[in-house]
């Protein structure tokens, strides 16, 4: 059984999957799965994988590629990956990003030297040139802590700078849609932990570039990325509402995760269709709620921008 198991979606990476593949395959821990979950690439980016695995003869028996039967979206890929991996620990990686070479290796060992469920490791947004902003990614020490801090925007929810183990996984219920999938999958695993690790290294290099999906501006895009929030943030309320552990904190922030899943209606909010449907889905937008609200301010100031001009262009 593999220490670690990396799960990594392929979709639409030709241009950036070799280096991601040379990140992973050139990671300092020997004892480590990939599972490369293939989405029904339209492009080379599983060949180009091939043969940047013909350089690493002493990964090839680690490696994994599986064909999806057909094109199914990121969250149902990582679910695949999720039930198939056969690591002690679970971990993701976007295809377009890449990792430190040691990141697998010292997470491991903190986490197996503080029996942490979770081990949590710092990561920086690039551009992949001269853009590069580093994130503390962990500013807890308890899950309770940790959750609360994602739902109010203070700690960050991303799968890919956290080392779980496999049995967190156990009976979850998987997202179907990938828009806010990150945070159902991310509550719902802290729902499992009992103790936290955090590395505070930058182990990790997460990509913005125009070609994702995130960065589509057509209407049927912007929709379907509404969609796809509200039904995550409603496995996120309904898990952490049914916990013991974590009712009050949901309780707390769930004005926020609602108003927050309505987020892709603000890039149409010229169009009064919209701006109805928006204001209709979180009713509960008042000024107190936003000044009153323990979340961060450039995101205070953003929401009251916009509760300002629904009234004006109602």
């Amino acid at each position: 059984m593999p220490k670690v198991s990396v799960i990594i979606p392929v979709y639409g990476v030709e241009k950036y999957i070799e280096r991601c593949a040379r990140s992973l395959f050139e990671q300092t821990l020997d004892d480590v799965e990939f599972l490369f979950i293939d989405d029904c690439t339209p492009d080379r980016s599983v060949e180009v994988l091939n043969w940047v695995l013909e350089e690493y003869p002493n990964r090839k028996s680690q490696v994994i590629i599986h064909r999806m039967e057909q094109n199914s979206g990121q969250a149902v890929v990582r679910e695949w990956g999720a039930k198939n991996a056969t690591g002690d620990f679970i971990i993701h990686c976007d295809s377009d990003d890449w990792v430190d070479t040691n990141m697998y290796l010292e997470m491991y060992n903190e986490a197996i030297a503080r029996n942490a469920d979770v081990t949590i490791c710092d990561f920086a947004v690039t551009d992949g040139n001269s853009s590069y902003i580093k994130i503390a990614a962990c500013h807890a020490k308890t899950p309770e802590q940790f959750v609360e801090n994602c739902l109010f925007q203070r700690d960050p929810w991303s799968l890919w700078n956290k080392l779980f183990k496999r049995k967190a996984y156990y009976e979850i219920e998987y997202p179907t849609a990938s828009m806010g999938e990150d945070l159902a999958t991310v509550t719902q695993l802290f729902v499992k932990v009992n103790k936290i690790c955090y590395v505070p290294k930058i182990f990790y290099n997460y990509f913005q570039h125009g070609d994702s999906t995130i960065h589509q501006t057509s209407e049927e895009a912007i929709i379907r990325r509404y969609k796809q929030l509200q039904d995550n943030t409603c496995i996120t309320i309904r898990h952490l509402e049914q916990s013991d552990k974590f009712a009050q904190i949901i309780a707390k922030a769930k004005p926020l995760l609602l108003m927050n899943a309505c987020a892709p209606l603000l890039a149409m909010f010229e169009c009064k269709k919209y701006r109805d449907m928006w204001r209709a889905a979180c009713p509960h937008l008042s000024f107190r709620y936003l000044l009153e609200a323990p979340f961060p301010l450039y995101s205070k100031y953003s929401y009251i921008k916009y509760v300002i001009k629904y009234k004006l262009y109602k």
